[in-house]
């Protein structure tokens, strides 16, 4: 007998073996893929809601509160006879610092809910890649995520167009307000203290 024969018989088994094993063990890891690109799209989401969302809070509290007081300055000291085309200008004013008096009140909500929701998106990603959920546990997470920032981006769209939309109206209004209240301080000292104080405590150029 060979004896190089045996030898050869268990190298031979050892070979089938281990490719049994390793396609074996290939099965029965699930591809991840389909999960991924469901995930990748809730990141896609949460990356446009971050964009909406890119605002600064402050200046837009900070406009808010100068247009309240310009308005108030404007009903206090402006004695001339006012032309339609300035009242027209107060009014839209008015409209503008309703707009952003919403914004002050909803965007901390949106923001707060971006930040919770790319934690559960995170979450939802690990429990995926440590194969913690079945196919109809992910489903159900998976749709509620979806759900939740879908209606978040949304409101948080609608917030920074009505921001964006008013930018150039600010920008002409609140130089004619604040021209024609610089020219009545020139006569009025009073207003002129109001102005001051105004002008150092609101910074609205962030």
């Amino acid at each position: 007998m060979n004896p190089k024969k045996p030898l050869l018989l268990v190298l031979m088994a050892f070979s089938i073996l281990s490719s049994i094993l390793i396609t074996t063990g290939s099965g029965c890891k699930e591809d991840k893929s389909p999960y991924m690109v469901r995930l990748d799209s809730l990141d896609a989401m949460l990356d446009e809601t971050s964009t909406y969302l890119l605002i600064d809070y402050t200046t837009i509290a900070n406009r808010r509160e100068m247009i309240f007081n310009q308005m108030r300055y404007i009903n206090q000291f402006y004695t001339d006879t006012m032309s339609q085309e300035f009242a027209n200008a107060l009014s839209k004013y008015k409209g503008i610092r309703k707009t952003y008096a919403r914004f002050e009140k909803e965007y901390p909500a949106a923001y707060d809910e971006m930040k919770s929701l790319e934690q559960q998106a995170a979450d939802l990603r690990e429990s995926i890649n440590k194969n913690e959920l079945s196919k109809e546990e992910f489903k159900t997470y998976y749709r509620k995520e979806f759900a939740d920032i879908e209606f978040n981006r949304n409101r948080s769209r609608i917030l920074a167009e009505n921001i964006h939309s008013l930018e150039p109206d600010y920008q002409r209004i609140s130089r004619i307000m604040g021209t024609e209240l610089d020219r009545i301080a020139e006569t009025n000292d009073k207003l002129q203290s109001y102005l001051k104080s105004l002008y150092e405590n609101i910074d609205t150029t962030r």
